[in-house]
């Protein structure tokens, strides 16, 4: 479990090619965490306000994605040395959003991105809930939290992740029934996870 990291991110939009990011939290199951709003040098449009509840004055004595790209990277880095091995990083809608922005973090140094690329796998929550879930309409954290009686985050990077360990524990266990494998078979073996839902 060492091995999992859950992330989230607000942005200044929903397209992760031009956006900028507003806030990020990173959690891992040892309760270490890091989280911070970002100042993306640009005023947020009201309905990214109205979602989110960021504020222009909030972010404006905010640090710049550049003052806390050490932080994410320490954090990130840190834990793949000390799993010595793959590390897996849970978000949901992962793969058409959260890996975007994150590899956007890092665009300018090419060894760190080929660090990620060696060194972090990526499973998206949203990919779990259609595989275990297969009859419901709708697979958003907000609808997902509501079945699961889980406060949902609201939009806020920190709750957000919260939300998404909880909602992906219970996932877990589902694709355990799934498989006829114990509550935290999948939990403890992540790369089974990936392999499949990949």
């Amino acid at each position: 479990m060492d091995k999992i990291i859950y992330f989230d991110f607000e942005a200044t939009g929903l397209n992760p090619y031009h956006i900028k990011i507003i806030e990020y939290a990173f959690v891992k199951e040892d309760k270490t965490f890091i989280s911070s709003l970002i100042n993306p040098g640009e005023q947020l449009e009201k309905k990214i306000t109205e979602i989110t509840t960021i504020t222009n004055d909030m972010l404006k004595d905010a640090p710049t994605l550049q003052q806390k790209t050490n932080e994410i990277w320490e954090y990130i880095y840190n834990t793949s040395q000390k799993c010595g091995d793959k590390i897996y990083m849970i978000a949901h809608n992962v793969d058409g959003y959260d890996r975007f922005l994150l590899k956007r973090i890092f665009a300018n140094d090419y060894l760190k991105l080929e660090y990620l690329k060696d060194h972090v796998v990526f499973i998206d929550s949203l990919h779990l809930a259609k595989l275990v879930l297969p009859t419901m309409r709708s697979f958003s954290m907000a609808t997902l939290c509501k079945i699961f009686h889980i406060d949902s985050g609201n939009h806020r990077a920190y709750g957000d992740t919260i939300a998404l360990q909880k909602v992906y524990k219970i996932l877990i266990k589902k694709l355990g029934q799934k498989y006829g494998k114990s509550d935290t078979y999948f939990l403890e073996n992540p790369d089974k996870v990936y392999d499949v839902l990949y």
